[in-house]
């Protein structure tokens, strides 16, 4: 509680206190005269209503209230209830700060996306895949007697499509080696079915199969 005194020099002041059976537990003095207020103090402590004790309002709370008057100007010792004492104390089995074990650094750790990645499976793949269309397109080329619309873009299709199935993702890297083995793929099969002219009028087929393979490995 707040209790206001007016010393006899006119100085007011205020403190809490939390008296003991209507006394102050501790002594005050004014603090521009030095002057004694305890009695002013106690004075008005007693015509005040009795409040409750703290220990009422905290189960578990004891206040141990001085033996002797000449110990009076000492604050109250105030034990808190063993619960709270024992739920201060650190978890037991939780690691110590200062033991734990130091983080690894990020660019240690292992990715775990990409644990089953296997970058010369991928490479495999773009062969195989490369294979595969060529296979393809020279086979429609033979059999229908016309060259097919979209031979570039499909073979690069295929070529990127191998790399990212054997690779199990998708990488930049993986996605430019795919493109070159593409750019060489087209190359070589337009040389082996039209001729030198194919090269020189293909490079737009050549690019586009090239950028499809890099995009779909990558």
């Amino acid at each position: 509680m707040e209790l206001k005194v007016v010393c006899p020099c006119g100085q007011k002041y205020k403190f809490d206190v939390e008296p003991v059976n209507q006394q102050m537990p501790f002594t005050v003095n004014c603090p521009i005269c030095g002057v004694d207020g305890t009695g002013i103090a106690n004075n008005l402590l007693v015509q005040m209503p009795a409040a409750a004790p703290v220990a009422a309002a905290i189960p578990g709370l004891r206040i141990a209230a001085p033996a002797h008057a000449a110990v009076m100007d000492a604050p109250p010792v105030i034990e808190a209830p063993a619960a709270s004492v024992v739920a201060s104390a650190p978890a037991r089995g939780r690691p110590n700060s200062s033991t734990a074990t130091p983080a690894v650094p990020k660019y240690m750790q292992n990715n775990a996306a990409i644990q089953n990645n296997n970058f010369f499976m991928g490479i495999l793949g773009a062969v195989l895949g490369a294979i595969v269309a060529v296979v393809l397109m020279v086979g429609f080329t033979e059999f229908a007697g016309f060259r097919f619309p979209l031979l570039g873009t499909g073979m690069g299709v295929i070529i990127g499509f191998g790399a990212r199935l054997l690779y199990k993702g998708t990488s930049s890297s993986l996605g430019a080696v795919s493109a070159g083995i593409s750019f060489v793929t087209i190359a070589g099969t337009l040389f082996f079915l039209f001729g030198l002219p194919a090269l020189m009028f293909g490079v737009i087929s050549m690019l586009v199969g090239t950028s499809m393979a890099f995009k779909i490995a990558s």
